[in-house]
């Protein structure tokens, strides 16, 4: 596994945009007596001031690396779960909108969508991503969420979908891409681990580059690796990778 930065710009086949370093949750002692988990937001009040700039960063190096390349959507994936990678994707859409870009955020992992509890938001059950991508509506507007709160425009669904395969292969999710292009300055994509599902390799195909989240400690190297190769074959590009909730202790 990773467990240090020498280890990772040595042993990892990709560029290194940034490393995360672990927060903690739960800042208040009534949110541990609850067990309540405060969502890793960069909006939110009581996460730490490196832990923002880390992500406001990463988000600085994924836009210029994007934008010297006319690209305008990235899907964000992992090799396994809880890597963290909805995170990652909700404050790349955050750090984006914060510097005035018109940006939409597109749960695409249909099988465990998660992108509704972290930007606390709630899904209509009959105006939602995977309703508009079963249907045949032409105007995906009624079906996406602009949120003031955040400033970002949410495509988000609350249960897993069904016959996933059926889902990415009508064509209705690279036309919604396509549209939001002339819509939007950026379209970030939260996808599933590759390892959990086939459906990132196909969703990477419609994307312009692609961004691995890599948990510290976490997944054998080998898989890794052997991941960012099927994006790579997948996938226009790879953008690199972000080293997530690393201890500094690990260095």
């Amino acid at each position: 596994t990773v467990k240090t930065t020498k280890s990772v710009q040595r042993r990892i086949d990709a560029r290194l945009l940034r490393t995360i370093k672990h927060e903690v949750k739960n800042k208040t002692l009534r949110s541990k007596i609850r067990r309540k988990n405060s969502t890793l937001l960069i909006t939110n009040a009581l996460m730490k001031r490196d832990f923002i700039e880390e992500n406001l960063s990463l988000c600085s190096k994924l836009e210029y690396h994007m934008r010297k390349r006319g690209q305008k959507v990235v899907m964000v994936t992992s090799v396994g779960e809880n890597e963290g990678k909805s995170t990652i994707a909700a404050n790349l859409a955050l750090a984006l909108a914060q510097k005035n870009r018109r940006v939409v955020l597109l749960d695409c992992d249909f099988r465990k969508p998660a992108l509704h509890k972290i930007m606390e938001v709630s899904v209509d059950k009959e105006k939602n991503l995977t309703t508009y991508l079963q249907q045949e509506d032409a105007d995906p507007t009624p079906y996406l969420l602009d949120t003031k709160k955040h400033g970002v425009t949410l495509g988000v669904s609350r249960n897993p979908g069904r016959n996933i395969a059926k889902l990415l292969n009508n064509g209705r999710l690279p036309a919604l891409l396509q549209q939001l292009r002339t819509q939007a300055d950026y379209v970030v994509l939260d996808t599933p681990p590759m390892l959990a599902a086939p459906d990132a390799e196909a969703i990477a195909a419609m994307a312009d580059t692609a961004l691995l989240v890599v948990r510290s400690d976490f997944m054998p190297i080998d898989a890794i690796n052997e991941c960012l190769d099927r994006l790579r074959r997948s996938s226009p590009e790879v953008s690199g990778f972000v080293l997530n909730n690393h201890y500094t202790s690990l260095r």
